[in-house]
């Protein structure tokens, strides 16, 4: 039984270190760092517009992080439970690696749905520029980077 969660845990742990990688986990916990040394410093609050804006990237970094790290805290506390090899465990190993298999789904969809928004919303303002510029003079409409389309019968962004 020890081999099966293991192997539960491997791929699980495989594919959290994929999309920490995907997000960008190092260097935003790098630049959290960074902005949590400054914020000590002691002429922090002189610039008070600054010191807020810094402080608002601050939490905005750490939420987006704090899940992550909580999540490979589980996986690493399942793993030195599953190296216990204790058959009373069993139940609550397989319990916390379900727990931390819909904690990541949840955070994949979190992701998904905030990146595919950024998408459309990208695509909408470009659709947007180029039908402005199909209105407008030839040199206006190749500062818009946009093409016609023999497919669409119509401007496209580039």
């Amino acid at each position: 039984m020890k081999n099966s969660l293991q192997a539960k845990l491997d791929e699980l742990r495989t594919n959290v270190d994929v999309a920490i990688e995907t997000i960008h986990f190092a260097e935003k916990s790098l630049k959290l760092e960074e902005l949590n040394a400054q914020s000590t410093l002691p002429n922090f609050w002189d610039d008070s517009v600054a010191a807020s804006a810094h402080m608002k990237l601050q939490t905005k970094l750490a939420s987006e992080l704090e899940p992550w790290q909580a999540l490979t805290a589980g996986l690493k506390e399942t793993a030195e439970l599953i190296d216990l090899n204790d058959e009373a465990l069993q139940k609550e190993i397989e319990s916390q690696l379900q727990n931390l298999e819909s904690t990541f789904e949840a955070l994949k969809k979190k992701r998904r749905q905030s990146h595919d928004f950024r998408r459309i919303t990208w695509r909408r303002s470009r659709a947007k520029k180029c039908a402005i510029a199909a209105r407008r003079p030839v040199y206006v409409r190749q500062t818009a980077r946009c093409a016609w389309s023999a497919q669409t019968g119509s401007f496209e962004s580039v």
